[in-house]
């Protein structure tokens, strides 16, 4: 009775079904193994290095604090019309995970290899605190100069939410080039430093509201250079702009600081004083 119940047709679309349930299992599965996580002390956070959603989720003391972060790149001038792209689009991912707070992940073509590395140092649980590190080296590898130019793109959701954020885009006073970025909320701050190989700092930066940023970036798109922007769902965003000869490289280091301390809010003449006070509490903590 079961072998005439499930003759014909009727087995053939469980045949059908159980394969379509195994295909979108592996799917699943497929798509969760390009989620990388890192992991320390009151900290994690998660990559997405196949996708332009890049790090999406960065969680201190069981709190999302970020809604993506990511990287992009032009090669040309804006003249040209040559569209910025994410780095993913170089080519999929190959990723090595060191340590569990340690992630590096490679993009290359026929161009230019692109190499993220990340580093995450959380705190003891309670303290509201977090730091992650993040090194990226750009090297032309063809026979041709290029000039290129680079953009790292935040959107931070701070104390857990869209909405009430302020930022400020740092100001480097001897160059006048942009090293960094302050966001505040609630008692909620994120710090990012700019510290560069052979280019100083970034050339331009863009402070706004989601997603005003997000959706120029693919459209051959220079940041119009807004240095503040909030209370709201804020953005910012930095652009490198350089020339790289063939074989040459340039490194790129930044460190993002997440701290449960009120700061003031953040304008740009006020960023220093918040930042070497913030800058020497992180020392302290990396000696202690």
């Amino acid at each position: 009775m079961i072998k005439m119940f499930l003759g014909g047709d009727t087995a053939k679309s469980i045949r059908i079904a159980s394969a379509a349930i195994a295909i979108t299992v592996l799917a699943a599965f497929s798509s969760r193994a390009q989620i990388y996580t890192l992991t320390d002390g009151n900290s994690h956070a998660d990559v997405s290095v196949n996708s332009s959603a890049g790090m999406s989720n960065w969680y201190v003391d069981n709190q999302n604090q970020l809604a993506q972060q990511w990287f992009w790149y032009r090669i040309g001038a804006t003249a040209l019309g040559n569209p910025d792209a994410p780095i993913n689009s170089l080519s999929a991912a190959i990723v090595t995970q060191p340590g569990l707070n340690s992630l590096k992940t490679t993009y290359q073509n026929a161009q230019l290899r692109i190499t993220v590395n990340y580093s995450l140092f959380g705190q003891d649980p309670g303290t509201g605190g977090a730091d992650m590190a993040e090194n990226i080296q750009i090297k032309n590898i063809s026979a041709n100069p290029y000039e290129l130019h680079f953009f790292q793109y935040s959107d931070f959701n701070l104390d857990g939410t869209p909405g009430g954020d302020n930022v400020a885009l740092s100001i480097d006073s001897g160059s006048g080039l942009y090293s960094g970025a302050i966001q505040t909320k609630n008692n909620i701050s994120l710090m990012e430093t700019v510290q560069t190989g052979v280019v100083p700092f970034a050339s331009h930066g863009e402070a706004g509201y989601f997603n005003s940023t997000l959706v120029n970036l693919g459209t051959s798109y220079n940041l119009n250079d807004n240095v503040s922007a909030g209370p709201g769902d804020v953005t910012w965003a930095l652009q490198w702009d350089f020339t790289l000869a063939p074989g040459a490289q340039i490194s790129i280091s930044k460190d993002k600081l997440i701290s449960g301390v009120q700061v003031p809010e953040p304008t740009t003449l006020g960023l220093g004083f918040v930042g070497i006070s913030l800058l020497s509490w992180h020392a302290r903590r990396r000696a202690a």
